[in-house]
């Protein structure tokens, strides 16, 4: 009985590790696939930290290694598939490729349809709405969010209402209501702050300055980024820390504060950057230097 009650303990660790930290969870993760059956649903679900940690942070090489390595297995549980299809799809629209991207969603949302009677859906579907926003398919997408919050949010967890009003922010973004907007990343945020999850905390700041920035509100702007620069970078999220540096550099030259502006844009590390703000990095360094 000892033994199982320090192997559950482990697992909750990791389980609450990867829940808070991509950074930390890819230093454990491998150690943990070790003590596991390759192939089993333990196994399975550690593939999955490892996948959205990697995502997270987007280390997209070691991420389209990752998909690969477990691509041509035969014994992937449903659930875990519908991730690996997400993932692949999220990754082919981070390169560009579109229609590839779109099978892989296409994919993805037939099995959703086909075993959601199978295992727990309210993630799933978010997963799926967040995909179909990449695809620009905001009509239905926010159809599914708004459909999710009706059905899931008032008994949700936690890291599901974070990410349901993370996508609902984005929802508004698109269809340009940014008031709207504002409203779903403050419950983001709240949610982020609840979690006490450094990483989406970071994002959540980030979220809620681009909102701000969509409404002309150029000093809560600021601050926000600022904010976010500061939780990424000890979250270990350079990504986002980095973004936002990217936005502090751009609402400062839009508020005329040039010199401020080449102070943040000479801080930027150009390789931090997901391939779609490469033309706003070099739109600005045009304006800058």
């Amino acid at each position: 009985m000892a033994t199982l009650s320090v192997a559950a303990k482990a697992d909750v660790d990791i389980h609450a590790l990867c829940l808070t930290s991509p950074k930390r969870c890819l230093e454990q993760v491998p150690a943990q696939l070790a003590k596991e059956k390759e192939g089993s649903r333990s196994w399975y679900r550690l593939k999955i930290y490892e996948l959205d940690s990697l995502l997270h942070l987007l280390q997209l090489d070691r991420l389209k290694e990752a998909l690969q390595s477990v691509a041509q297995r035969t014994d992937q549980p449903d659930a875990f598939r519908i991730r690996l299809y997400t993932h692949q799809a999220k990754l082919l629209t981070l390169e560009g490729k579109q229609e590839e991207a779109a099978d892989y969603l296409s994919k993805a949302i037939v099995l959703l349809d086909q075993g959601h009677q199978l295992f727990p859906a309210p993630l799933l579907q978010v997963h799926i709405a967040n995909l179909q926003l990449y695809q620009g398919q905001y009509a239905e997408a926010l159809q599914r969010l708004l459909a999710a919050e009706d059905k899931f949010s008032k008994g949700g967890s936690a890291l599901f209402n974070l990410e349901l009003y993370t996508n609902l922010g984005h929802a508004a973004s698109y269809i340009e209501d940014y008031k709207g907007q504002l409203k779903y990343r403050q419950q983001a945020l709240r949610w982020a702050t609840l979690l006490e999850n450094q990483h989406q905390l970071g994002i959540g700041l980030y979220n809620l300055a681009r909102a701000h920035q969509a409404l002309v509100q150029y000093q809560p702007a600021l601050d926000y980024f600022e904010e976010a620069y500061q939780a990424s970078l000890g979250a270990g999220d350079k990504a986002t820390a980095h973004q936002a540096l990217l936005r502090l550099a751009q609402v400062s030259l839009d508020n005329g504060q040039y010199s401020q502006a080449k102070h943040f844009f000479s801080r930027l590390e150009s390789e931090y950057l997901p391939p779609p703000m490469h033309k706003l990095e070099q739109q600005l360094n045009d304006l800058l230097n």
